[in-house]
């Protein structure tokens, strides 16, 4: 009894000096934490010298022009500013940022003199632009690039037909039973004349659907490509679904031209097809949808076989197979 209260006794005071121990650490890290933190506040509570980026977008001062921009346009200023830490962290972490929009016709753009339609953007004047946009907190010390030039360029228009971009996957027995109905199926499409030239249809974005067993009618947006305005973003793509069988027929095969005065006898006489047919369409395939043939022209020396043909079969049947490919012949006169 003594020795087990013994070992009850150690234990319990490994405990308390855990405890001790955990608790004096908790209490080094909280104020590691908060002496952190004060220095933290302390730094940005200063002023630094550092570079930013600032959104840059040029509008159309008319809806039948279009920019063209040089090598040296990314959509962003460099500044080079000074203010202080809480601003630059501020203005660093937004994610969203306003950019300033500058007009093709505003005084900050100058036309070359030879040519009417490149435009000079020098950014050294757009400083008190961008010290309004940013605020009165941020100095400007430089702005980079120290220029852009742009062309302007009349707009174009074509209209072009629109390209699902679809990836179905059907549930058994079930299939696509004709193209894809677009609403609309076509769209003009307005920008610099050079990217028109080059875009013959425009695609939606890519959609992907499994174990499809009925009618798929979806709004599908257009993939937007750079330097191109769509009339639309949005169309709509129903696909027609539908449960398919299997359906198989015997057709006559026909001989084709047989000189007069002569005959021919074929072994066998019908062809045997096999096809899958949506179940709606089922009673409309008849056997004079399709026209199994042979050649007398094929017939050669030395031959007992001729080539069957198939030359007409219904619309409705797809996954169409036929036996036998050649038959045998008796040529009587």
């Amino acid at each position: 009894m003594k020795k087990r209260l013994k070992i009850i006794y150690l234990l319990t005071l490994k405990e308390v000096r855990n405890f001790k121990f955990q608790k004096k650490y908790l209490i080094f890290l909280f104020f590691l934490f908060l002496s952190t933190v004060f220095w933290f506040l302390n730094a940005l509570d200063k002023e630094y010298t550092s570079y930013i980026h600032v959104p840059i977008e040029f509008v159309n001062a008319s809806e039948n022009k279009t920019f063209t921009y040089g090598q040296n346009y990314t959509g962003e200023l460099l500044v080079k500013i000074n203010s202080r830490g809480f601003r630059i962290f501020e203005y660093n972490s937004t994610i969203f940022r306003n950019s300033i929009k500058i007009k093709s016709d505003s005084k900050y753009v100058k036309r070359l003199k030879n040519d009417s339609l490149t435009l000079l953007l020098q950014t050294y004047k757009l400083k008190n632009l961008v010290s309004g946009h940013l605020g009165e907190d941020f100095k400007i010390l430089t702005i980079e690039p120290d220029s852009i030039i742009f062309y302007y360029e009349n707009t174009v228009s074509k209209k072009v037909p629109i390209k699902p971009n679809l990836k179905l996957k059907f549930k058994q027995q079930f299939y696509q039973t004709a193209p894809e109905i677009i609403t609309p199926d076509s769209i003009f499409v307005s920008g610099r004349k050079n990217l028109i030239d080059a875009i013959d249809f425009v695609a939606t974005e890519e959609y992907e659907f499994t174990g499809v067993e009925q009618n798929l009618n979806i709004s599908c947006e257009l993939r937007p490509q750079k330097g191109l305005k769509y009339q639309k973003k949005q169309v709509k793509v129903l696909v027609p679904v539908e449960e398919f069988t299997e359906k198989t027929m015997n057709i006559p095969i026909e001989v084709v031209n047989l000189p007069p005065n002569y005959e021919l006898q074929l072994f066998p006489q019908f062809a045997y097809i096999q096809f899958n047919i949506s179940t709606s369409n089922y009673l409309k395939v008849k056997p004079e949808d399709f026209r199994f043939t042979v050649d007398y022209k094929d017939i050669k020396e030395n031959t007992k076989t001729l080539r069957i043909n198939m030359e007409n079969y219904s619309v409705f049947a797809f996954n169409l197979k036929f036996s036998p490919k050649k038959v045998e012949y008796l040529l009587e006169k």
